[in-house]
């Protein structure tokens, strides 16, 4: 029994990553659909933010971390703080760092380079956090007829 549970603690990581990949896809997919549609570009970025939000929430919440047994009122709120957090605090402060040590030379490509650094880095963030606070194990009572031995 321990050795399935540390399998599958295992494969958390790699099925965040594919979730985070699906989401962050979504959001850029429907964002370039909608704005070659005629969409106000911050208007589709909302609803493209807010799809990619959605699907990451309920597939982590199933499949990541299956945690669906628990408060979603809880882990919602929980899960809506710590992204934005991620996408409103670090992203910009990692941005905002790039600027400073390239401000004599901020080219397109450098504030490129930036968000690549800063997405990364928000993951593990967006991930720890998700893993310890969000969508935690529910503490279960051992039992000892379960024990490896």
């Amino acid at each position: 029994m321990k050795k399935t549970l540390r399998r599958i603690e295992k494969k958390k990581p790699v099925r965040y990553g594919a979730v985070s990949s699906l989401s962050t896809g979504l959001d850029i997919g429907i964002y370039a659909l909608l704005t070659l549609g005629g969409l106000h570009a911050v208007a589709a970025n909302f609803l493209s933010t807010t799809a990619g939000f959605c699907v990451s929430f309920f597939v982590n919440r199933a499949y990541t971390f299956d945690t669906t047994d628990q408060s979603v009122k809880r882990q919602i709120l929980l899960f809506t703080v710590i992204t934005l957090f991620g996408l409103w605090v670090i992203q910009p402060g990692v941005i905002l760092l790039f600027k400073y040590f390239y401000s004599d030379n901020l080219t397109w490509s450098i504030t490129l380079l930036a968000k690549l650094t800063a997405l990364p880095i928000t993951m593990v963030y967006n991930y720890l956090l998700y893993s310890k606070v969000v969508f935690k194990p529910k503490k279960k009572e051992s039992d000892p007829s379960t024990s490896d031995t």
